[in-house]
Order: C-alpha cells, then structure tokens, then sequence
C-alpha cells in the first residue's frame, strides 16, 4: 500500500479491514511533541504541525487499534483523547499534563492501573486495553545505573502481570539495543554508538543488559520474528515485547525503516499484529 502524506510516500502492508479478535499495535517516538524545531541530522519538517498531519494522516490510513506515543509534549489525556478520533479512537491517557510525556490511545476503554514518574526520567503508564495488559515507557537516554534502574521497575510490572495470567504487551523507546540484534550492529551503528551517543562499550559492543532483563523475564521481541526486519535491527531501540503465548499469535510486525518518515520524526514507527483466538474471552471488551 502506497499513499501520501504531506507531500511524501510512505508505506505499510495492512488492511483496513479488522476481525473483533485482532489488536494492531503501534508505538511511536513523535520527537518533541510536534514542536517547532531543526534537527542537528535529519530532514524533518521545521513545521510541527506539518509533521503531527503526516503522522496523523499515516495513522488513519493504520487503522490500529492501541497507539503508544513517546515525547508528547505539554499533552492532557483530554486533548490526546480529542485528537486521536482522527484515527477512531475515543480512548487515551498520558503520563503528566505538562512537560515531555508518554501517551496511549485505544478504540477499547483504557483501564488505568498505574501511571508512574517517580524514580524514573519519564515514566511509564500500566493499563488494560482490549483485553491486553500494555506496560508504556520510555527508558533514560543513556547507559548507566538509571537505566538499570529504570529497565527494573518495568520487569516488576511485566512479571505481576504475567503471574495474573495476563497477554502483556511491553512497548516503547527503549534507548537500548538487543542482545539479538548484535549478528546485524555494523560499523556504521557503531561509530553512532561510541561517538555520536558516547554510550558505554561492554567487550568492544553496545551493552545488551537492559533489553537481555526483559528476555530474561521471557518477553518475546515480536519483529524479531520476521525477516524483514532484519536490515532495521542494525540500529534499533523502539520495541514491542509480548508476553510469550501472545507473542505465538503476532501474525505480522514490522519496524518501518522508509526514510521519508524522517521528515516526520527522528524515530520510526513499529507496528505489530496479533489474531487473539485462543483469547476468546477478552473479545469485544
């Protein structure tokens, strides 16, 4: 599927047809909440509400089901909730009101269980939605005991999900690479690392510790699944984990790499699909 947007081709497979036992997922760094601003590398649009109608317009066209953002900025779950019936969604929450925050939109009721900013430099938002347990963050921008820190309180919420029996999906901007991910980490990735991000070496690579505690717990990296998301895992630190039984039922994951999209964000959108049919009972909530 091809299509426009603000003057730019971006593409995706989908359908917009959905069965009530499918959940499409997306998660999306939005860089600065849409603000007004130049980036040091990339091509993105000065204009923000030039690039909030691109990444607006690309949702309607996703028809997804639960979007996670990350760096919404000075957004109200009020407002989040208005705009995101643009993508048919009448449902949302965010972190905090003010300042640079996570935010969740669902065409399902949002049953909030815990939103959390203390002991974390973002936060992070618990929650059932369409029957699913959907842990939000956005981990510290670098790779020390924060960071640790930060990927522990996220492991605490997984695990009491899990041991609920709970479908938990663990989604957001990570800052961190995958242990899985390393046969892909080419030179290119590591002169980022090293120079450009200054993060810390472990045995001449990127340390793995933070993504290889939520593998620990048995969270499964859903696009790692799919080969064509190889070319992607040469860099990349935006994730949808799920719990391991929901992860049997992705049926499609993709971490876009389209270049245009970084006329719209210094991130790219990830996407997955799952057909719940051995979760009957969570249908139509």
């Amino acid at each position: 599927m091809f299509f426009c947007i603000a003057g730019i081709c971006l593409s995706f497979s989908g359908s917009c047809k959905q069965r009530e036992d499918e959940r499409k997922i997306i998660t999306y760094n939005v860089w600065y909440g849409y603000q007004d601003r130049e980036h040091p590398r990339l091509p993105c649009y000065h204009s923000g509400q030039k690039r909030k109608d691109g990444i607006y317009q690309w949702l309607q066209d996703q028809n997804p089901h639960i979007v996670v953002f990350q760096e919404l900025m000075d957004y109200s779950s009020e407002k989040l909730q208005k705009e995101s019936a643009i993508w048919g969604h009448n449902y949302a929450v965010t972190l905090k009101d003010e300042g640079m925050a996570i935010g969740i939109s669902s065409k399902f009721p949002i049953e909030v269980r815990e939103v959390l900013t203390e002991g974390m430099h973002h936060g992070l938002i618990c929650c059932n939605t369409g029957g699913i347990d959907v842990i939000a963050t956005h981990l510290w921008p670098r790779f020390d005991e924060g960071i640790l820190d930060e990927v522990s309180i996220v492991k605490e919420r997984v695990i009491a999900s899990m041991n609920n029996g709970n479908p938990v999906i663990v989604l957001g901007d990570f800052n961190a690479f995958s242990p899985e991910d390393d046969p892909y980490i080419d030179s290119v990735t590591m002169e980022l690392y090293t120079n450009t991000w200054q993060w810390m070496l472990e045995d001449g690579r990127p340390s793995y510790r933070v993504i290889q505690v939520l593998l620990d717990i048995g969270l499964k990296d859903v696009c790692a699944g799919f080969p064509k998301n190889n070319e992607a895992r040469k860099q990349r630190y935006d994730f949808i984990f799920a719990s391991p039984d929901l992860a049997e039922t992705c049926t499609d994951a993709l971490h876009i790499r389209d270049k245009e999209f970084l006329k719209l964000s210094d991130h790219f959108p990830v996407v997955a699909q799952f057909e719940l049919l051995q979760y009957d009972h969570f249908i139509n909530q």
